[in-house]
């Protein structure tokens, strides 16, 4: 378990679709494995934001019995929101609340990702540099880094993310990940990550 609180997680996968890994965030075993990890029995809330970009709305990835109340499963849901939502109960019957804010695009990603815990993104280099940028400000400010863990892409053109999210985690500034954000959605890929 993380001596470091976890209650805030940021997915970005940028302008692209990266279904894999914003429906591998989305299900139960990591929720799940989330919550429990993410520090303090009180009930203390979590927050998981969601940037989409081009692909399936978030909502329509999360389990019947996560959705937020109101929100149907019709699959017309708005572009930007948010909502309240219980998750399951984890081995202990421990249930926690989680705030989930969606959106395709964000034009204060950065200052989201300086809100973060932690960052779950795409290789992107765009992405990966403010990444590092926001954890920086946050060591200056004496509030610790941010978890950052790059998930390649490889169903993009080329696999071009490989080399900058490569020699950043030699660096020992991300972890790295190809082609296995699905291990997120599995009880034992959920631990291993938290």
């Amino acid at each position: 378990m993380q001596s470091v609180s976890m209650s805030t997680v940021l997915v970005t996968v940028g302008t692209t679709s990266f279904d894999d890994l914003i429906g591998a965030v989305c299900s139960r075993p990591f929720l799940v494995e989330w919550a429990r990890s993410a520090g303090g029995d009180d009930g203390a809330g979590l927050r998981l934001t969601l940037q989409f970009g081009n692909g399936a709305h978030p909502l329509s990835l999360l389990p019947a019995d996560v959705l937020p109340a109101g929100e149907a499963s019709s699959g017309a849901y708005p572009d930007d929101g948010s909502a309240t939502a219980e998750l399951p109960a984890d081995d202990r019957g421990l249930r926690r609340e989680v705030r989930i804010s969606w959106c395709r695009f964000d034009p204060a990603l950065p200052d989201e990702m300086a809100r973060s815990d932690a960052v779950l993104c795409h290789a992107g280099a765009g992405t990966l540099l403010e990444a590092a940028d926001a954890s920086d400000g946050r060591l200056r400010d004496g509030r610790g880094p941010i978890r950052t863990a790059a998930f390649v892409n490889t169903a993009l053109m080329d696999n071009h993310q490989s080399e900058l999210a490569d020699e950043l985690g030699r660096r020992g500034h991300v972890i790295v990940s190809r082609g296995c954000a699905g291990d997120l959605a599995t009880v034992g890929g959920a631990a291993r990550f938290w």
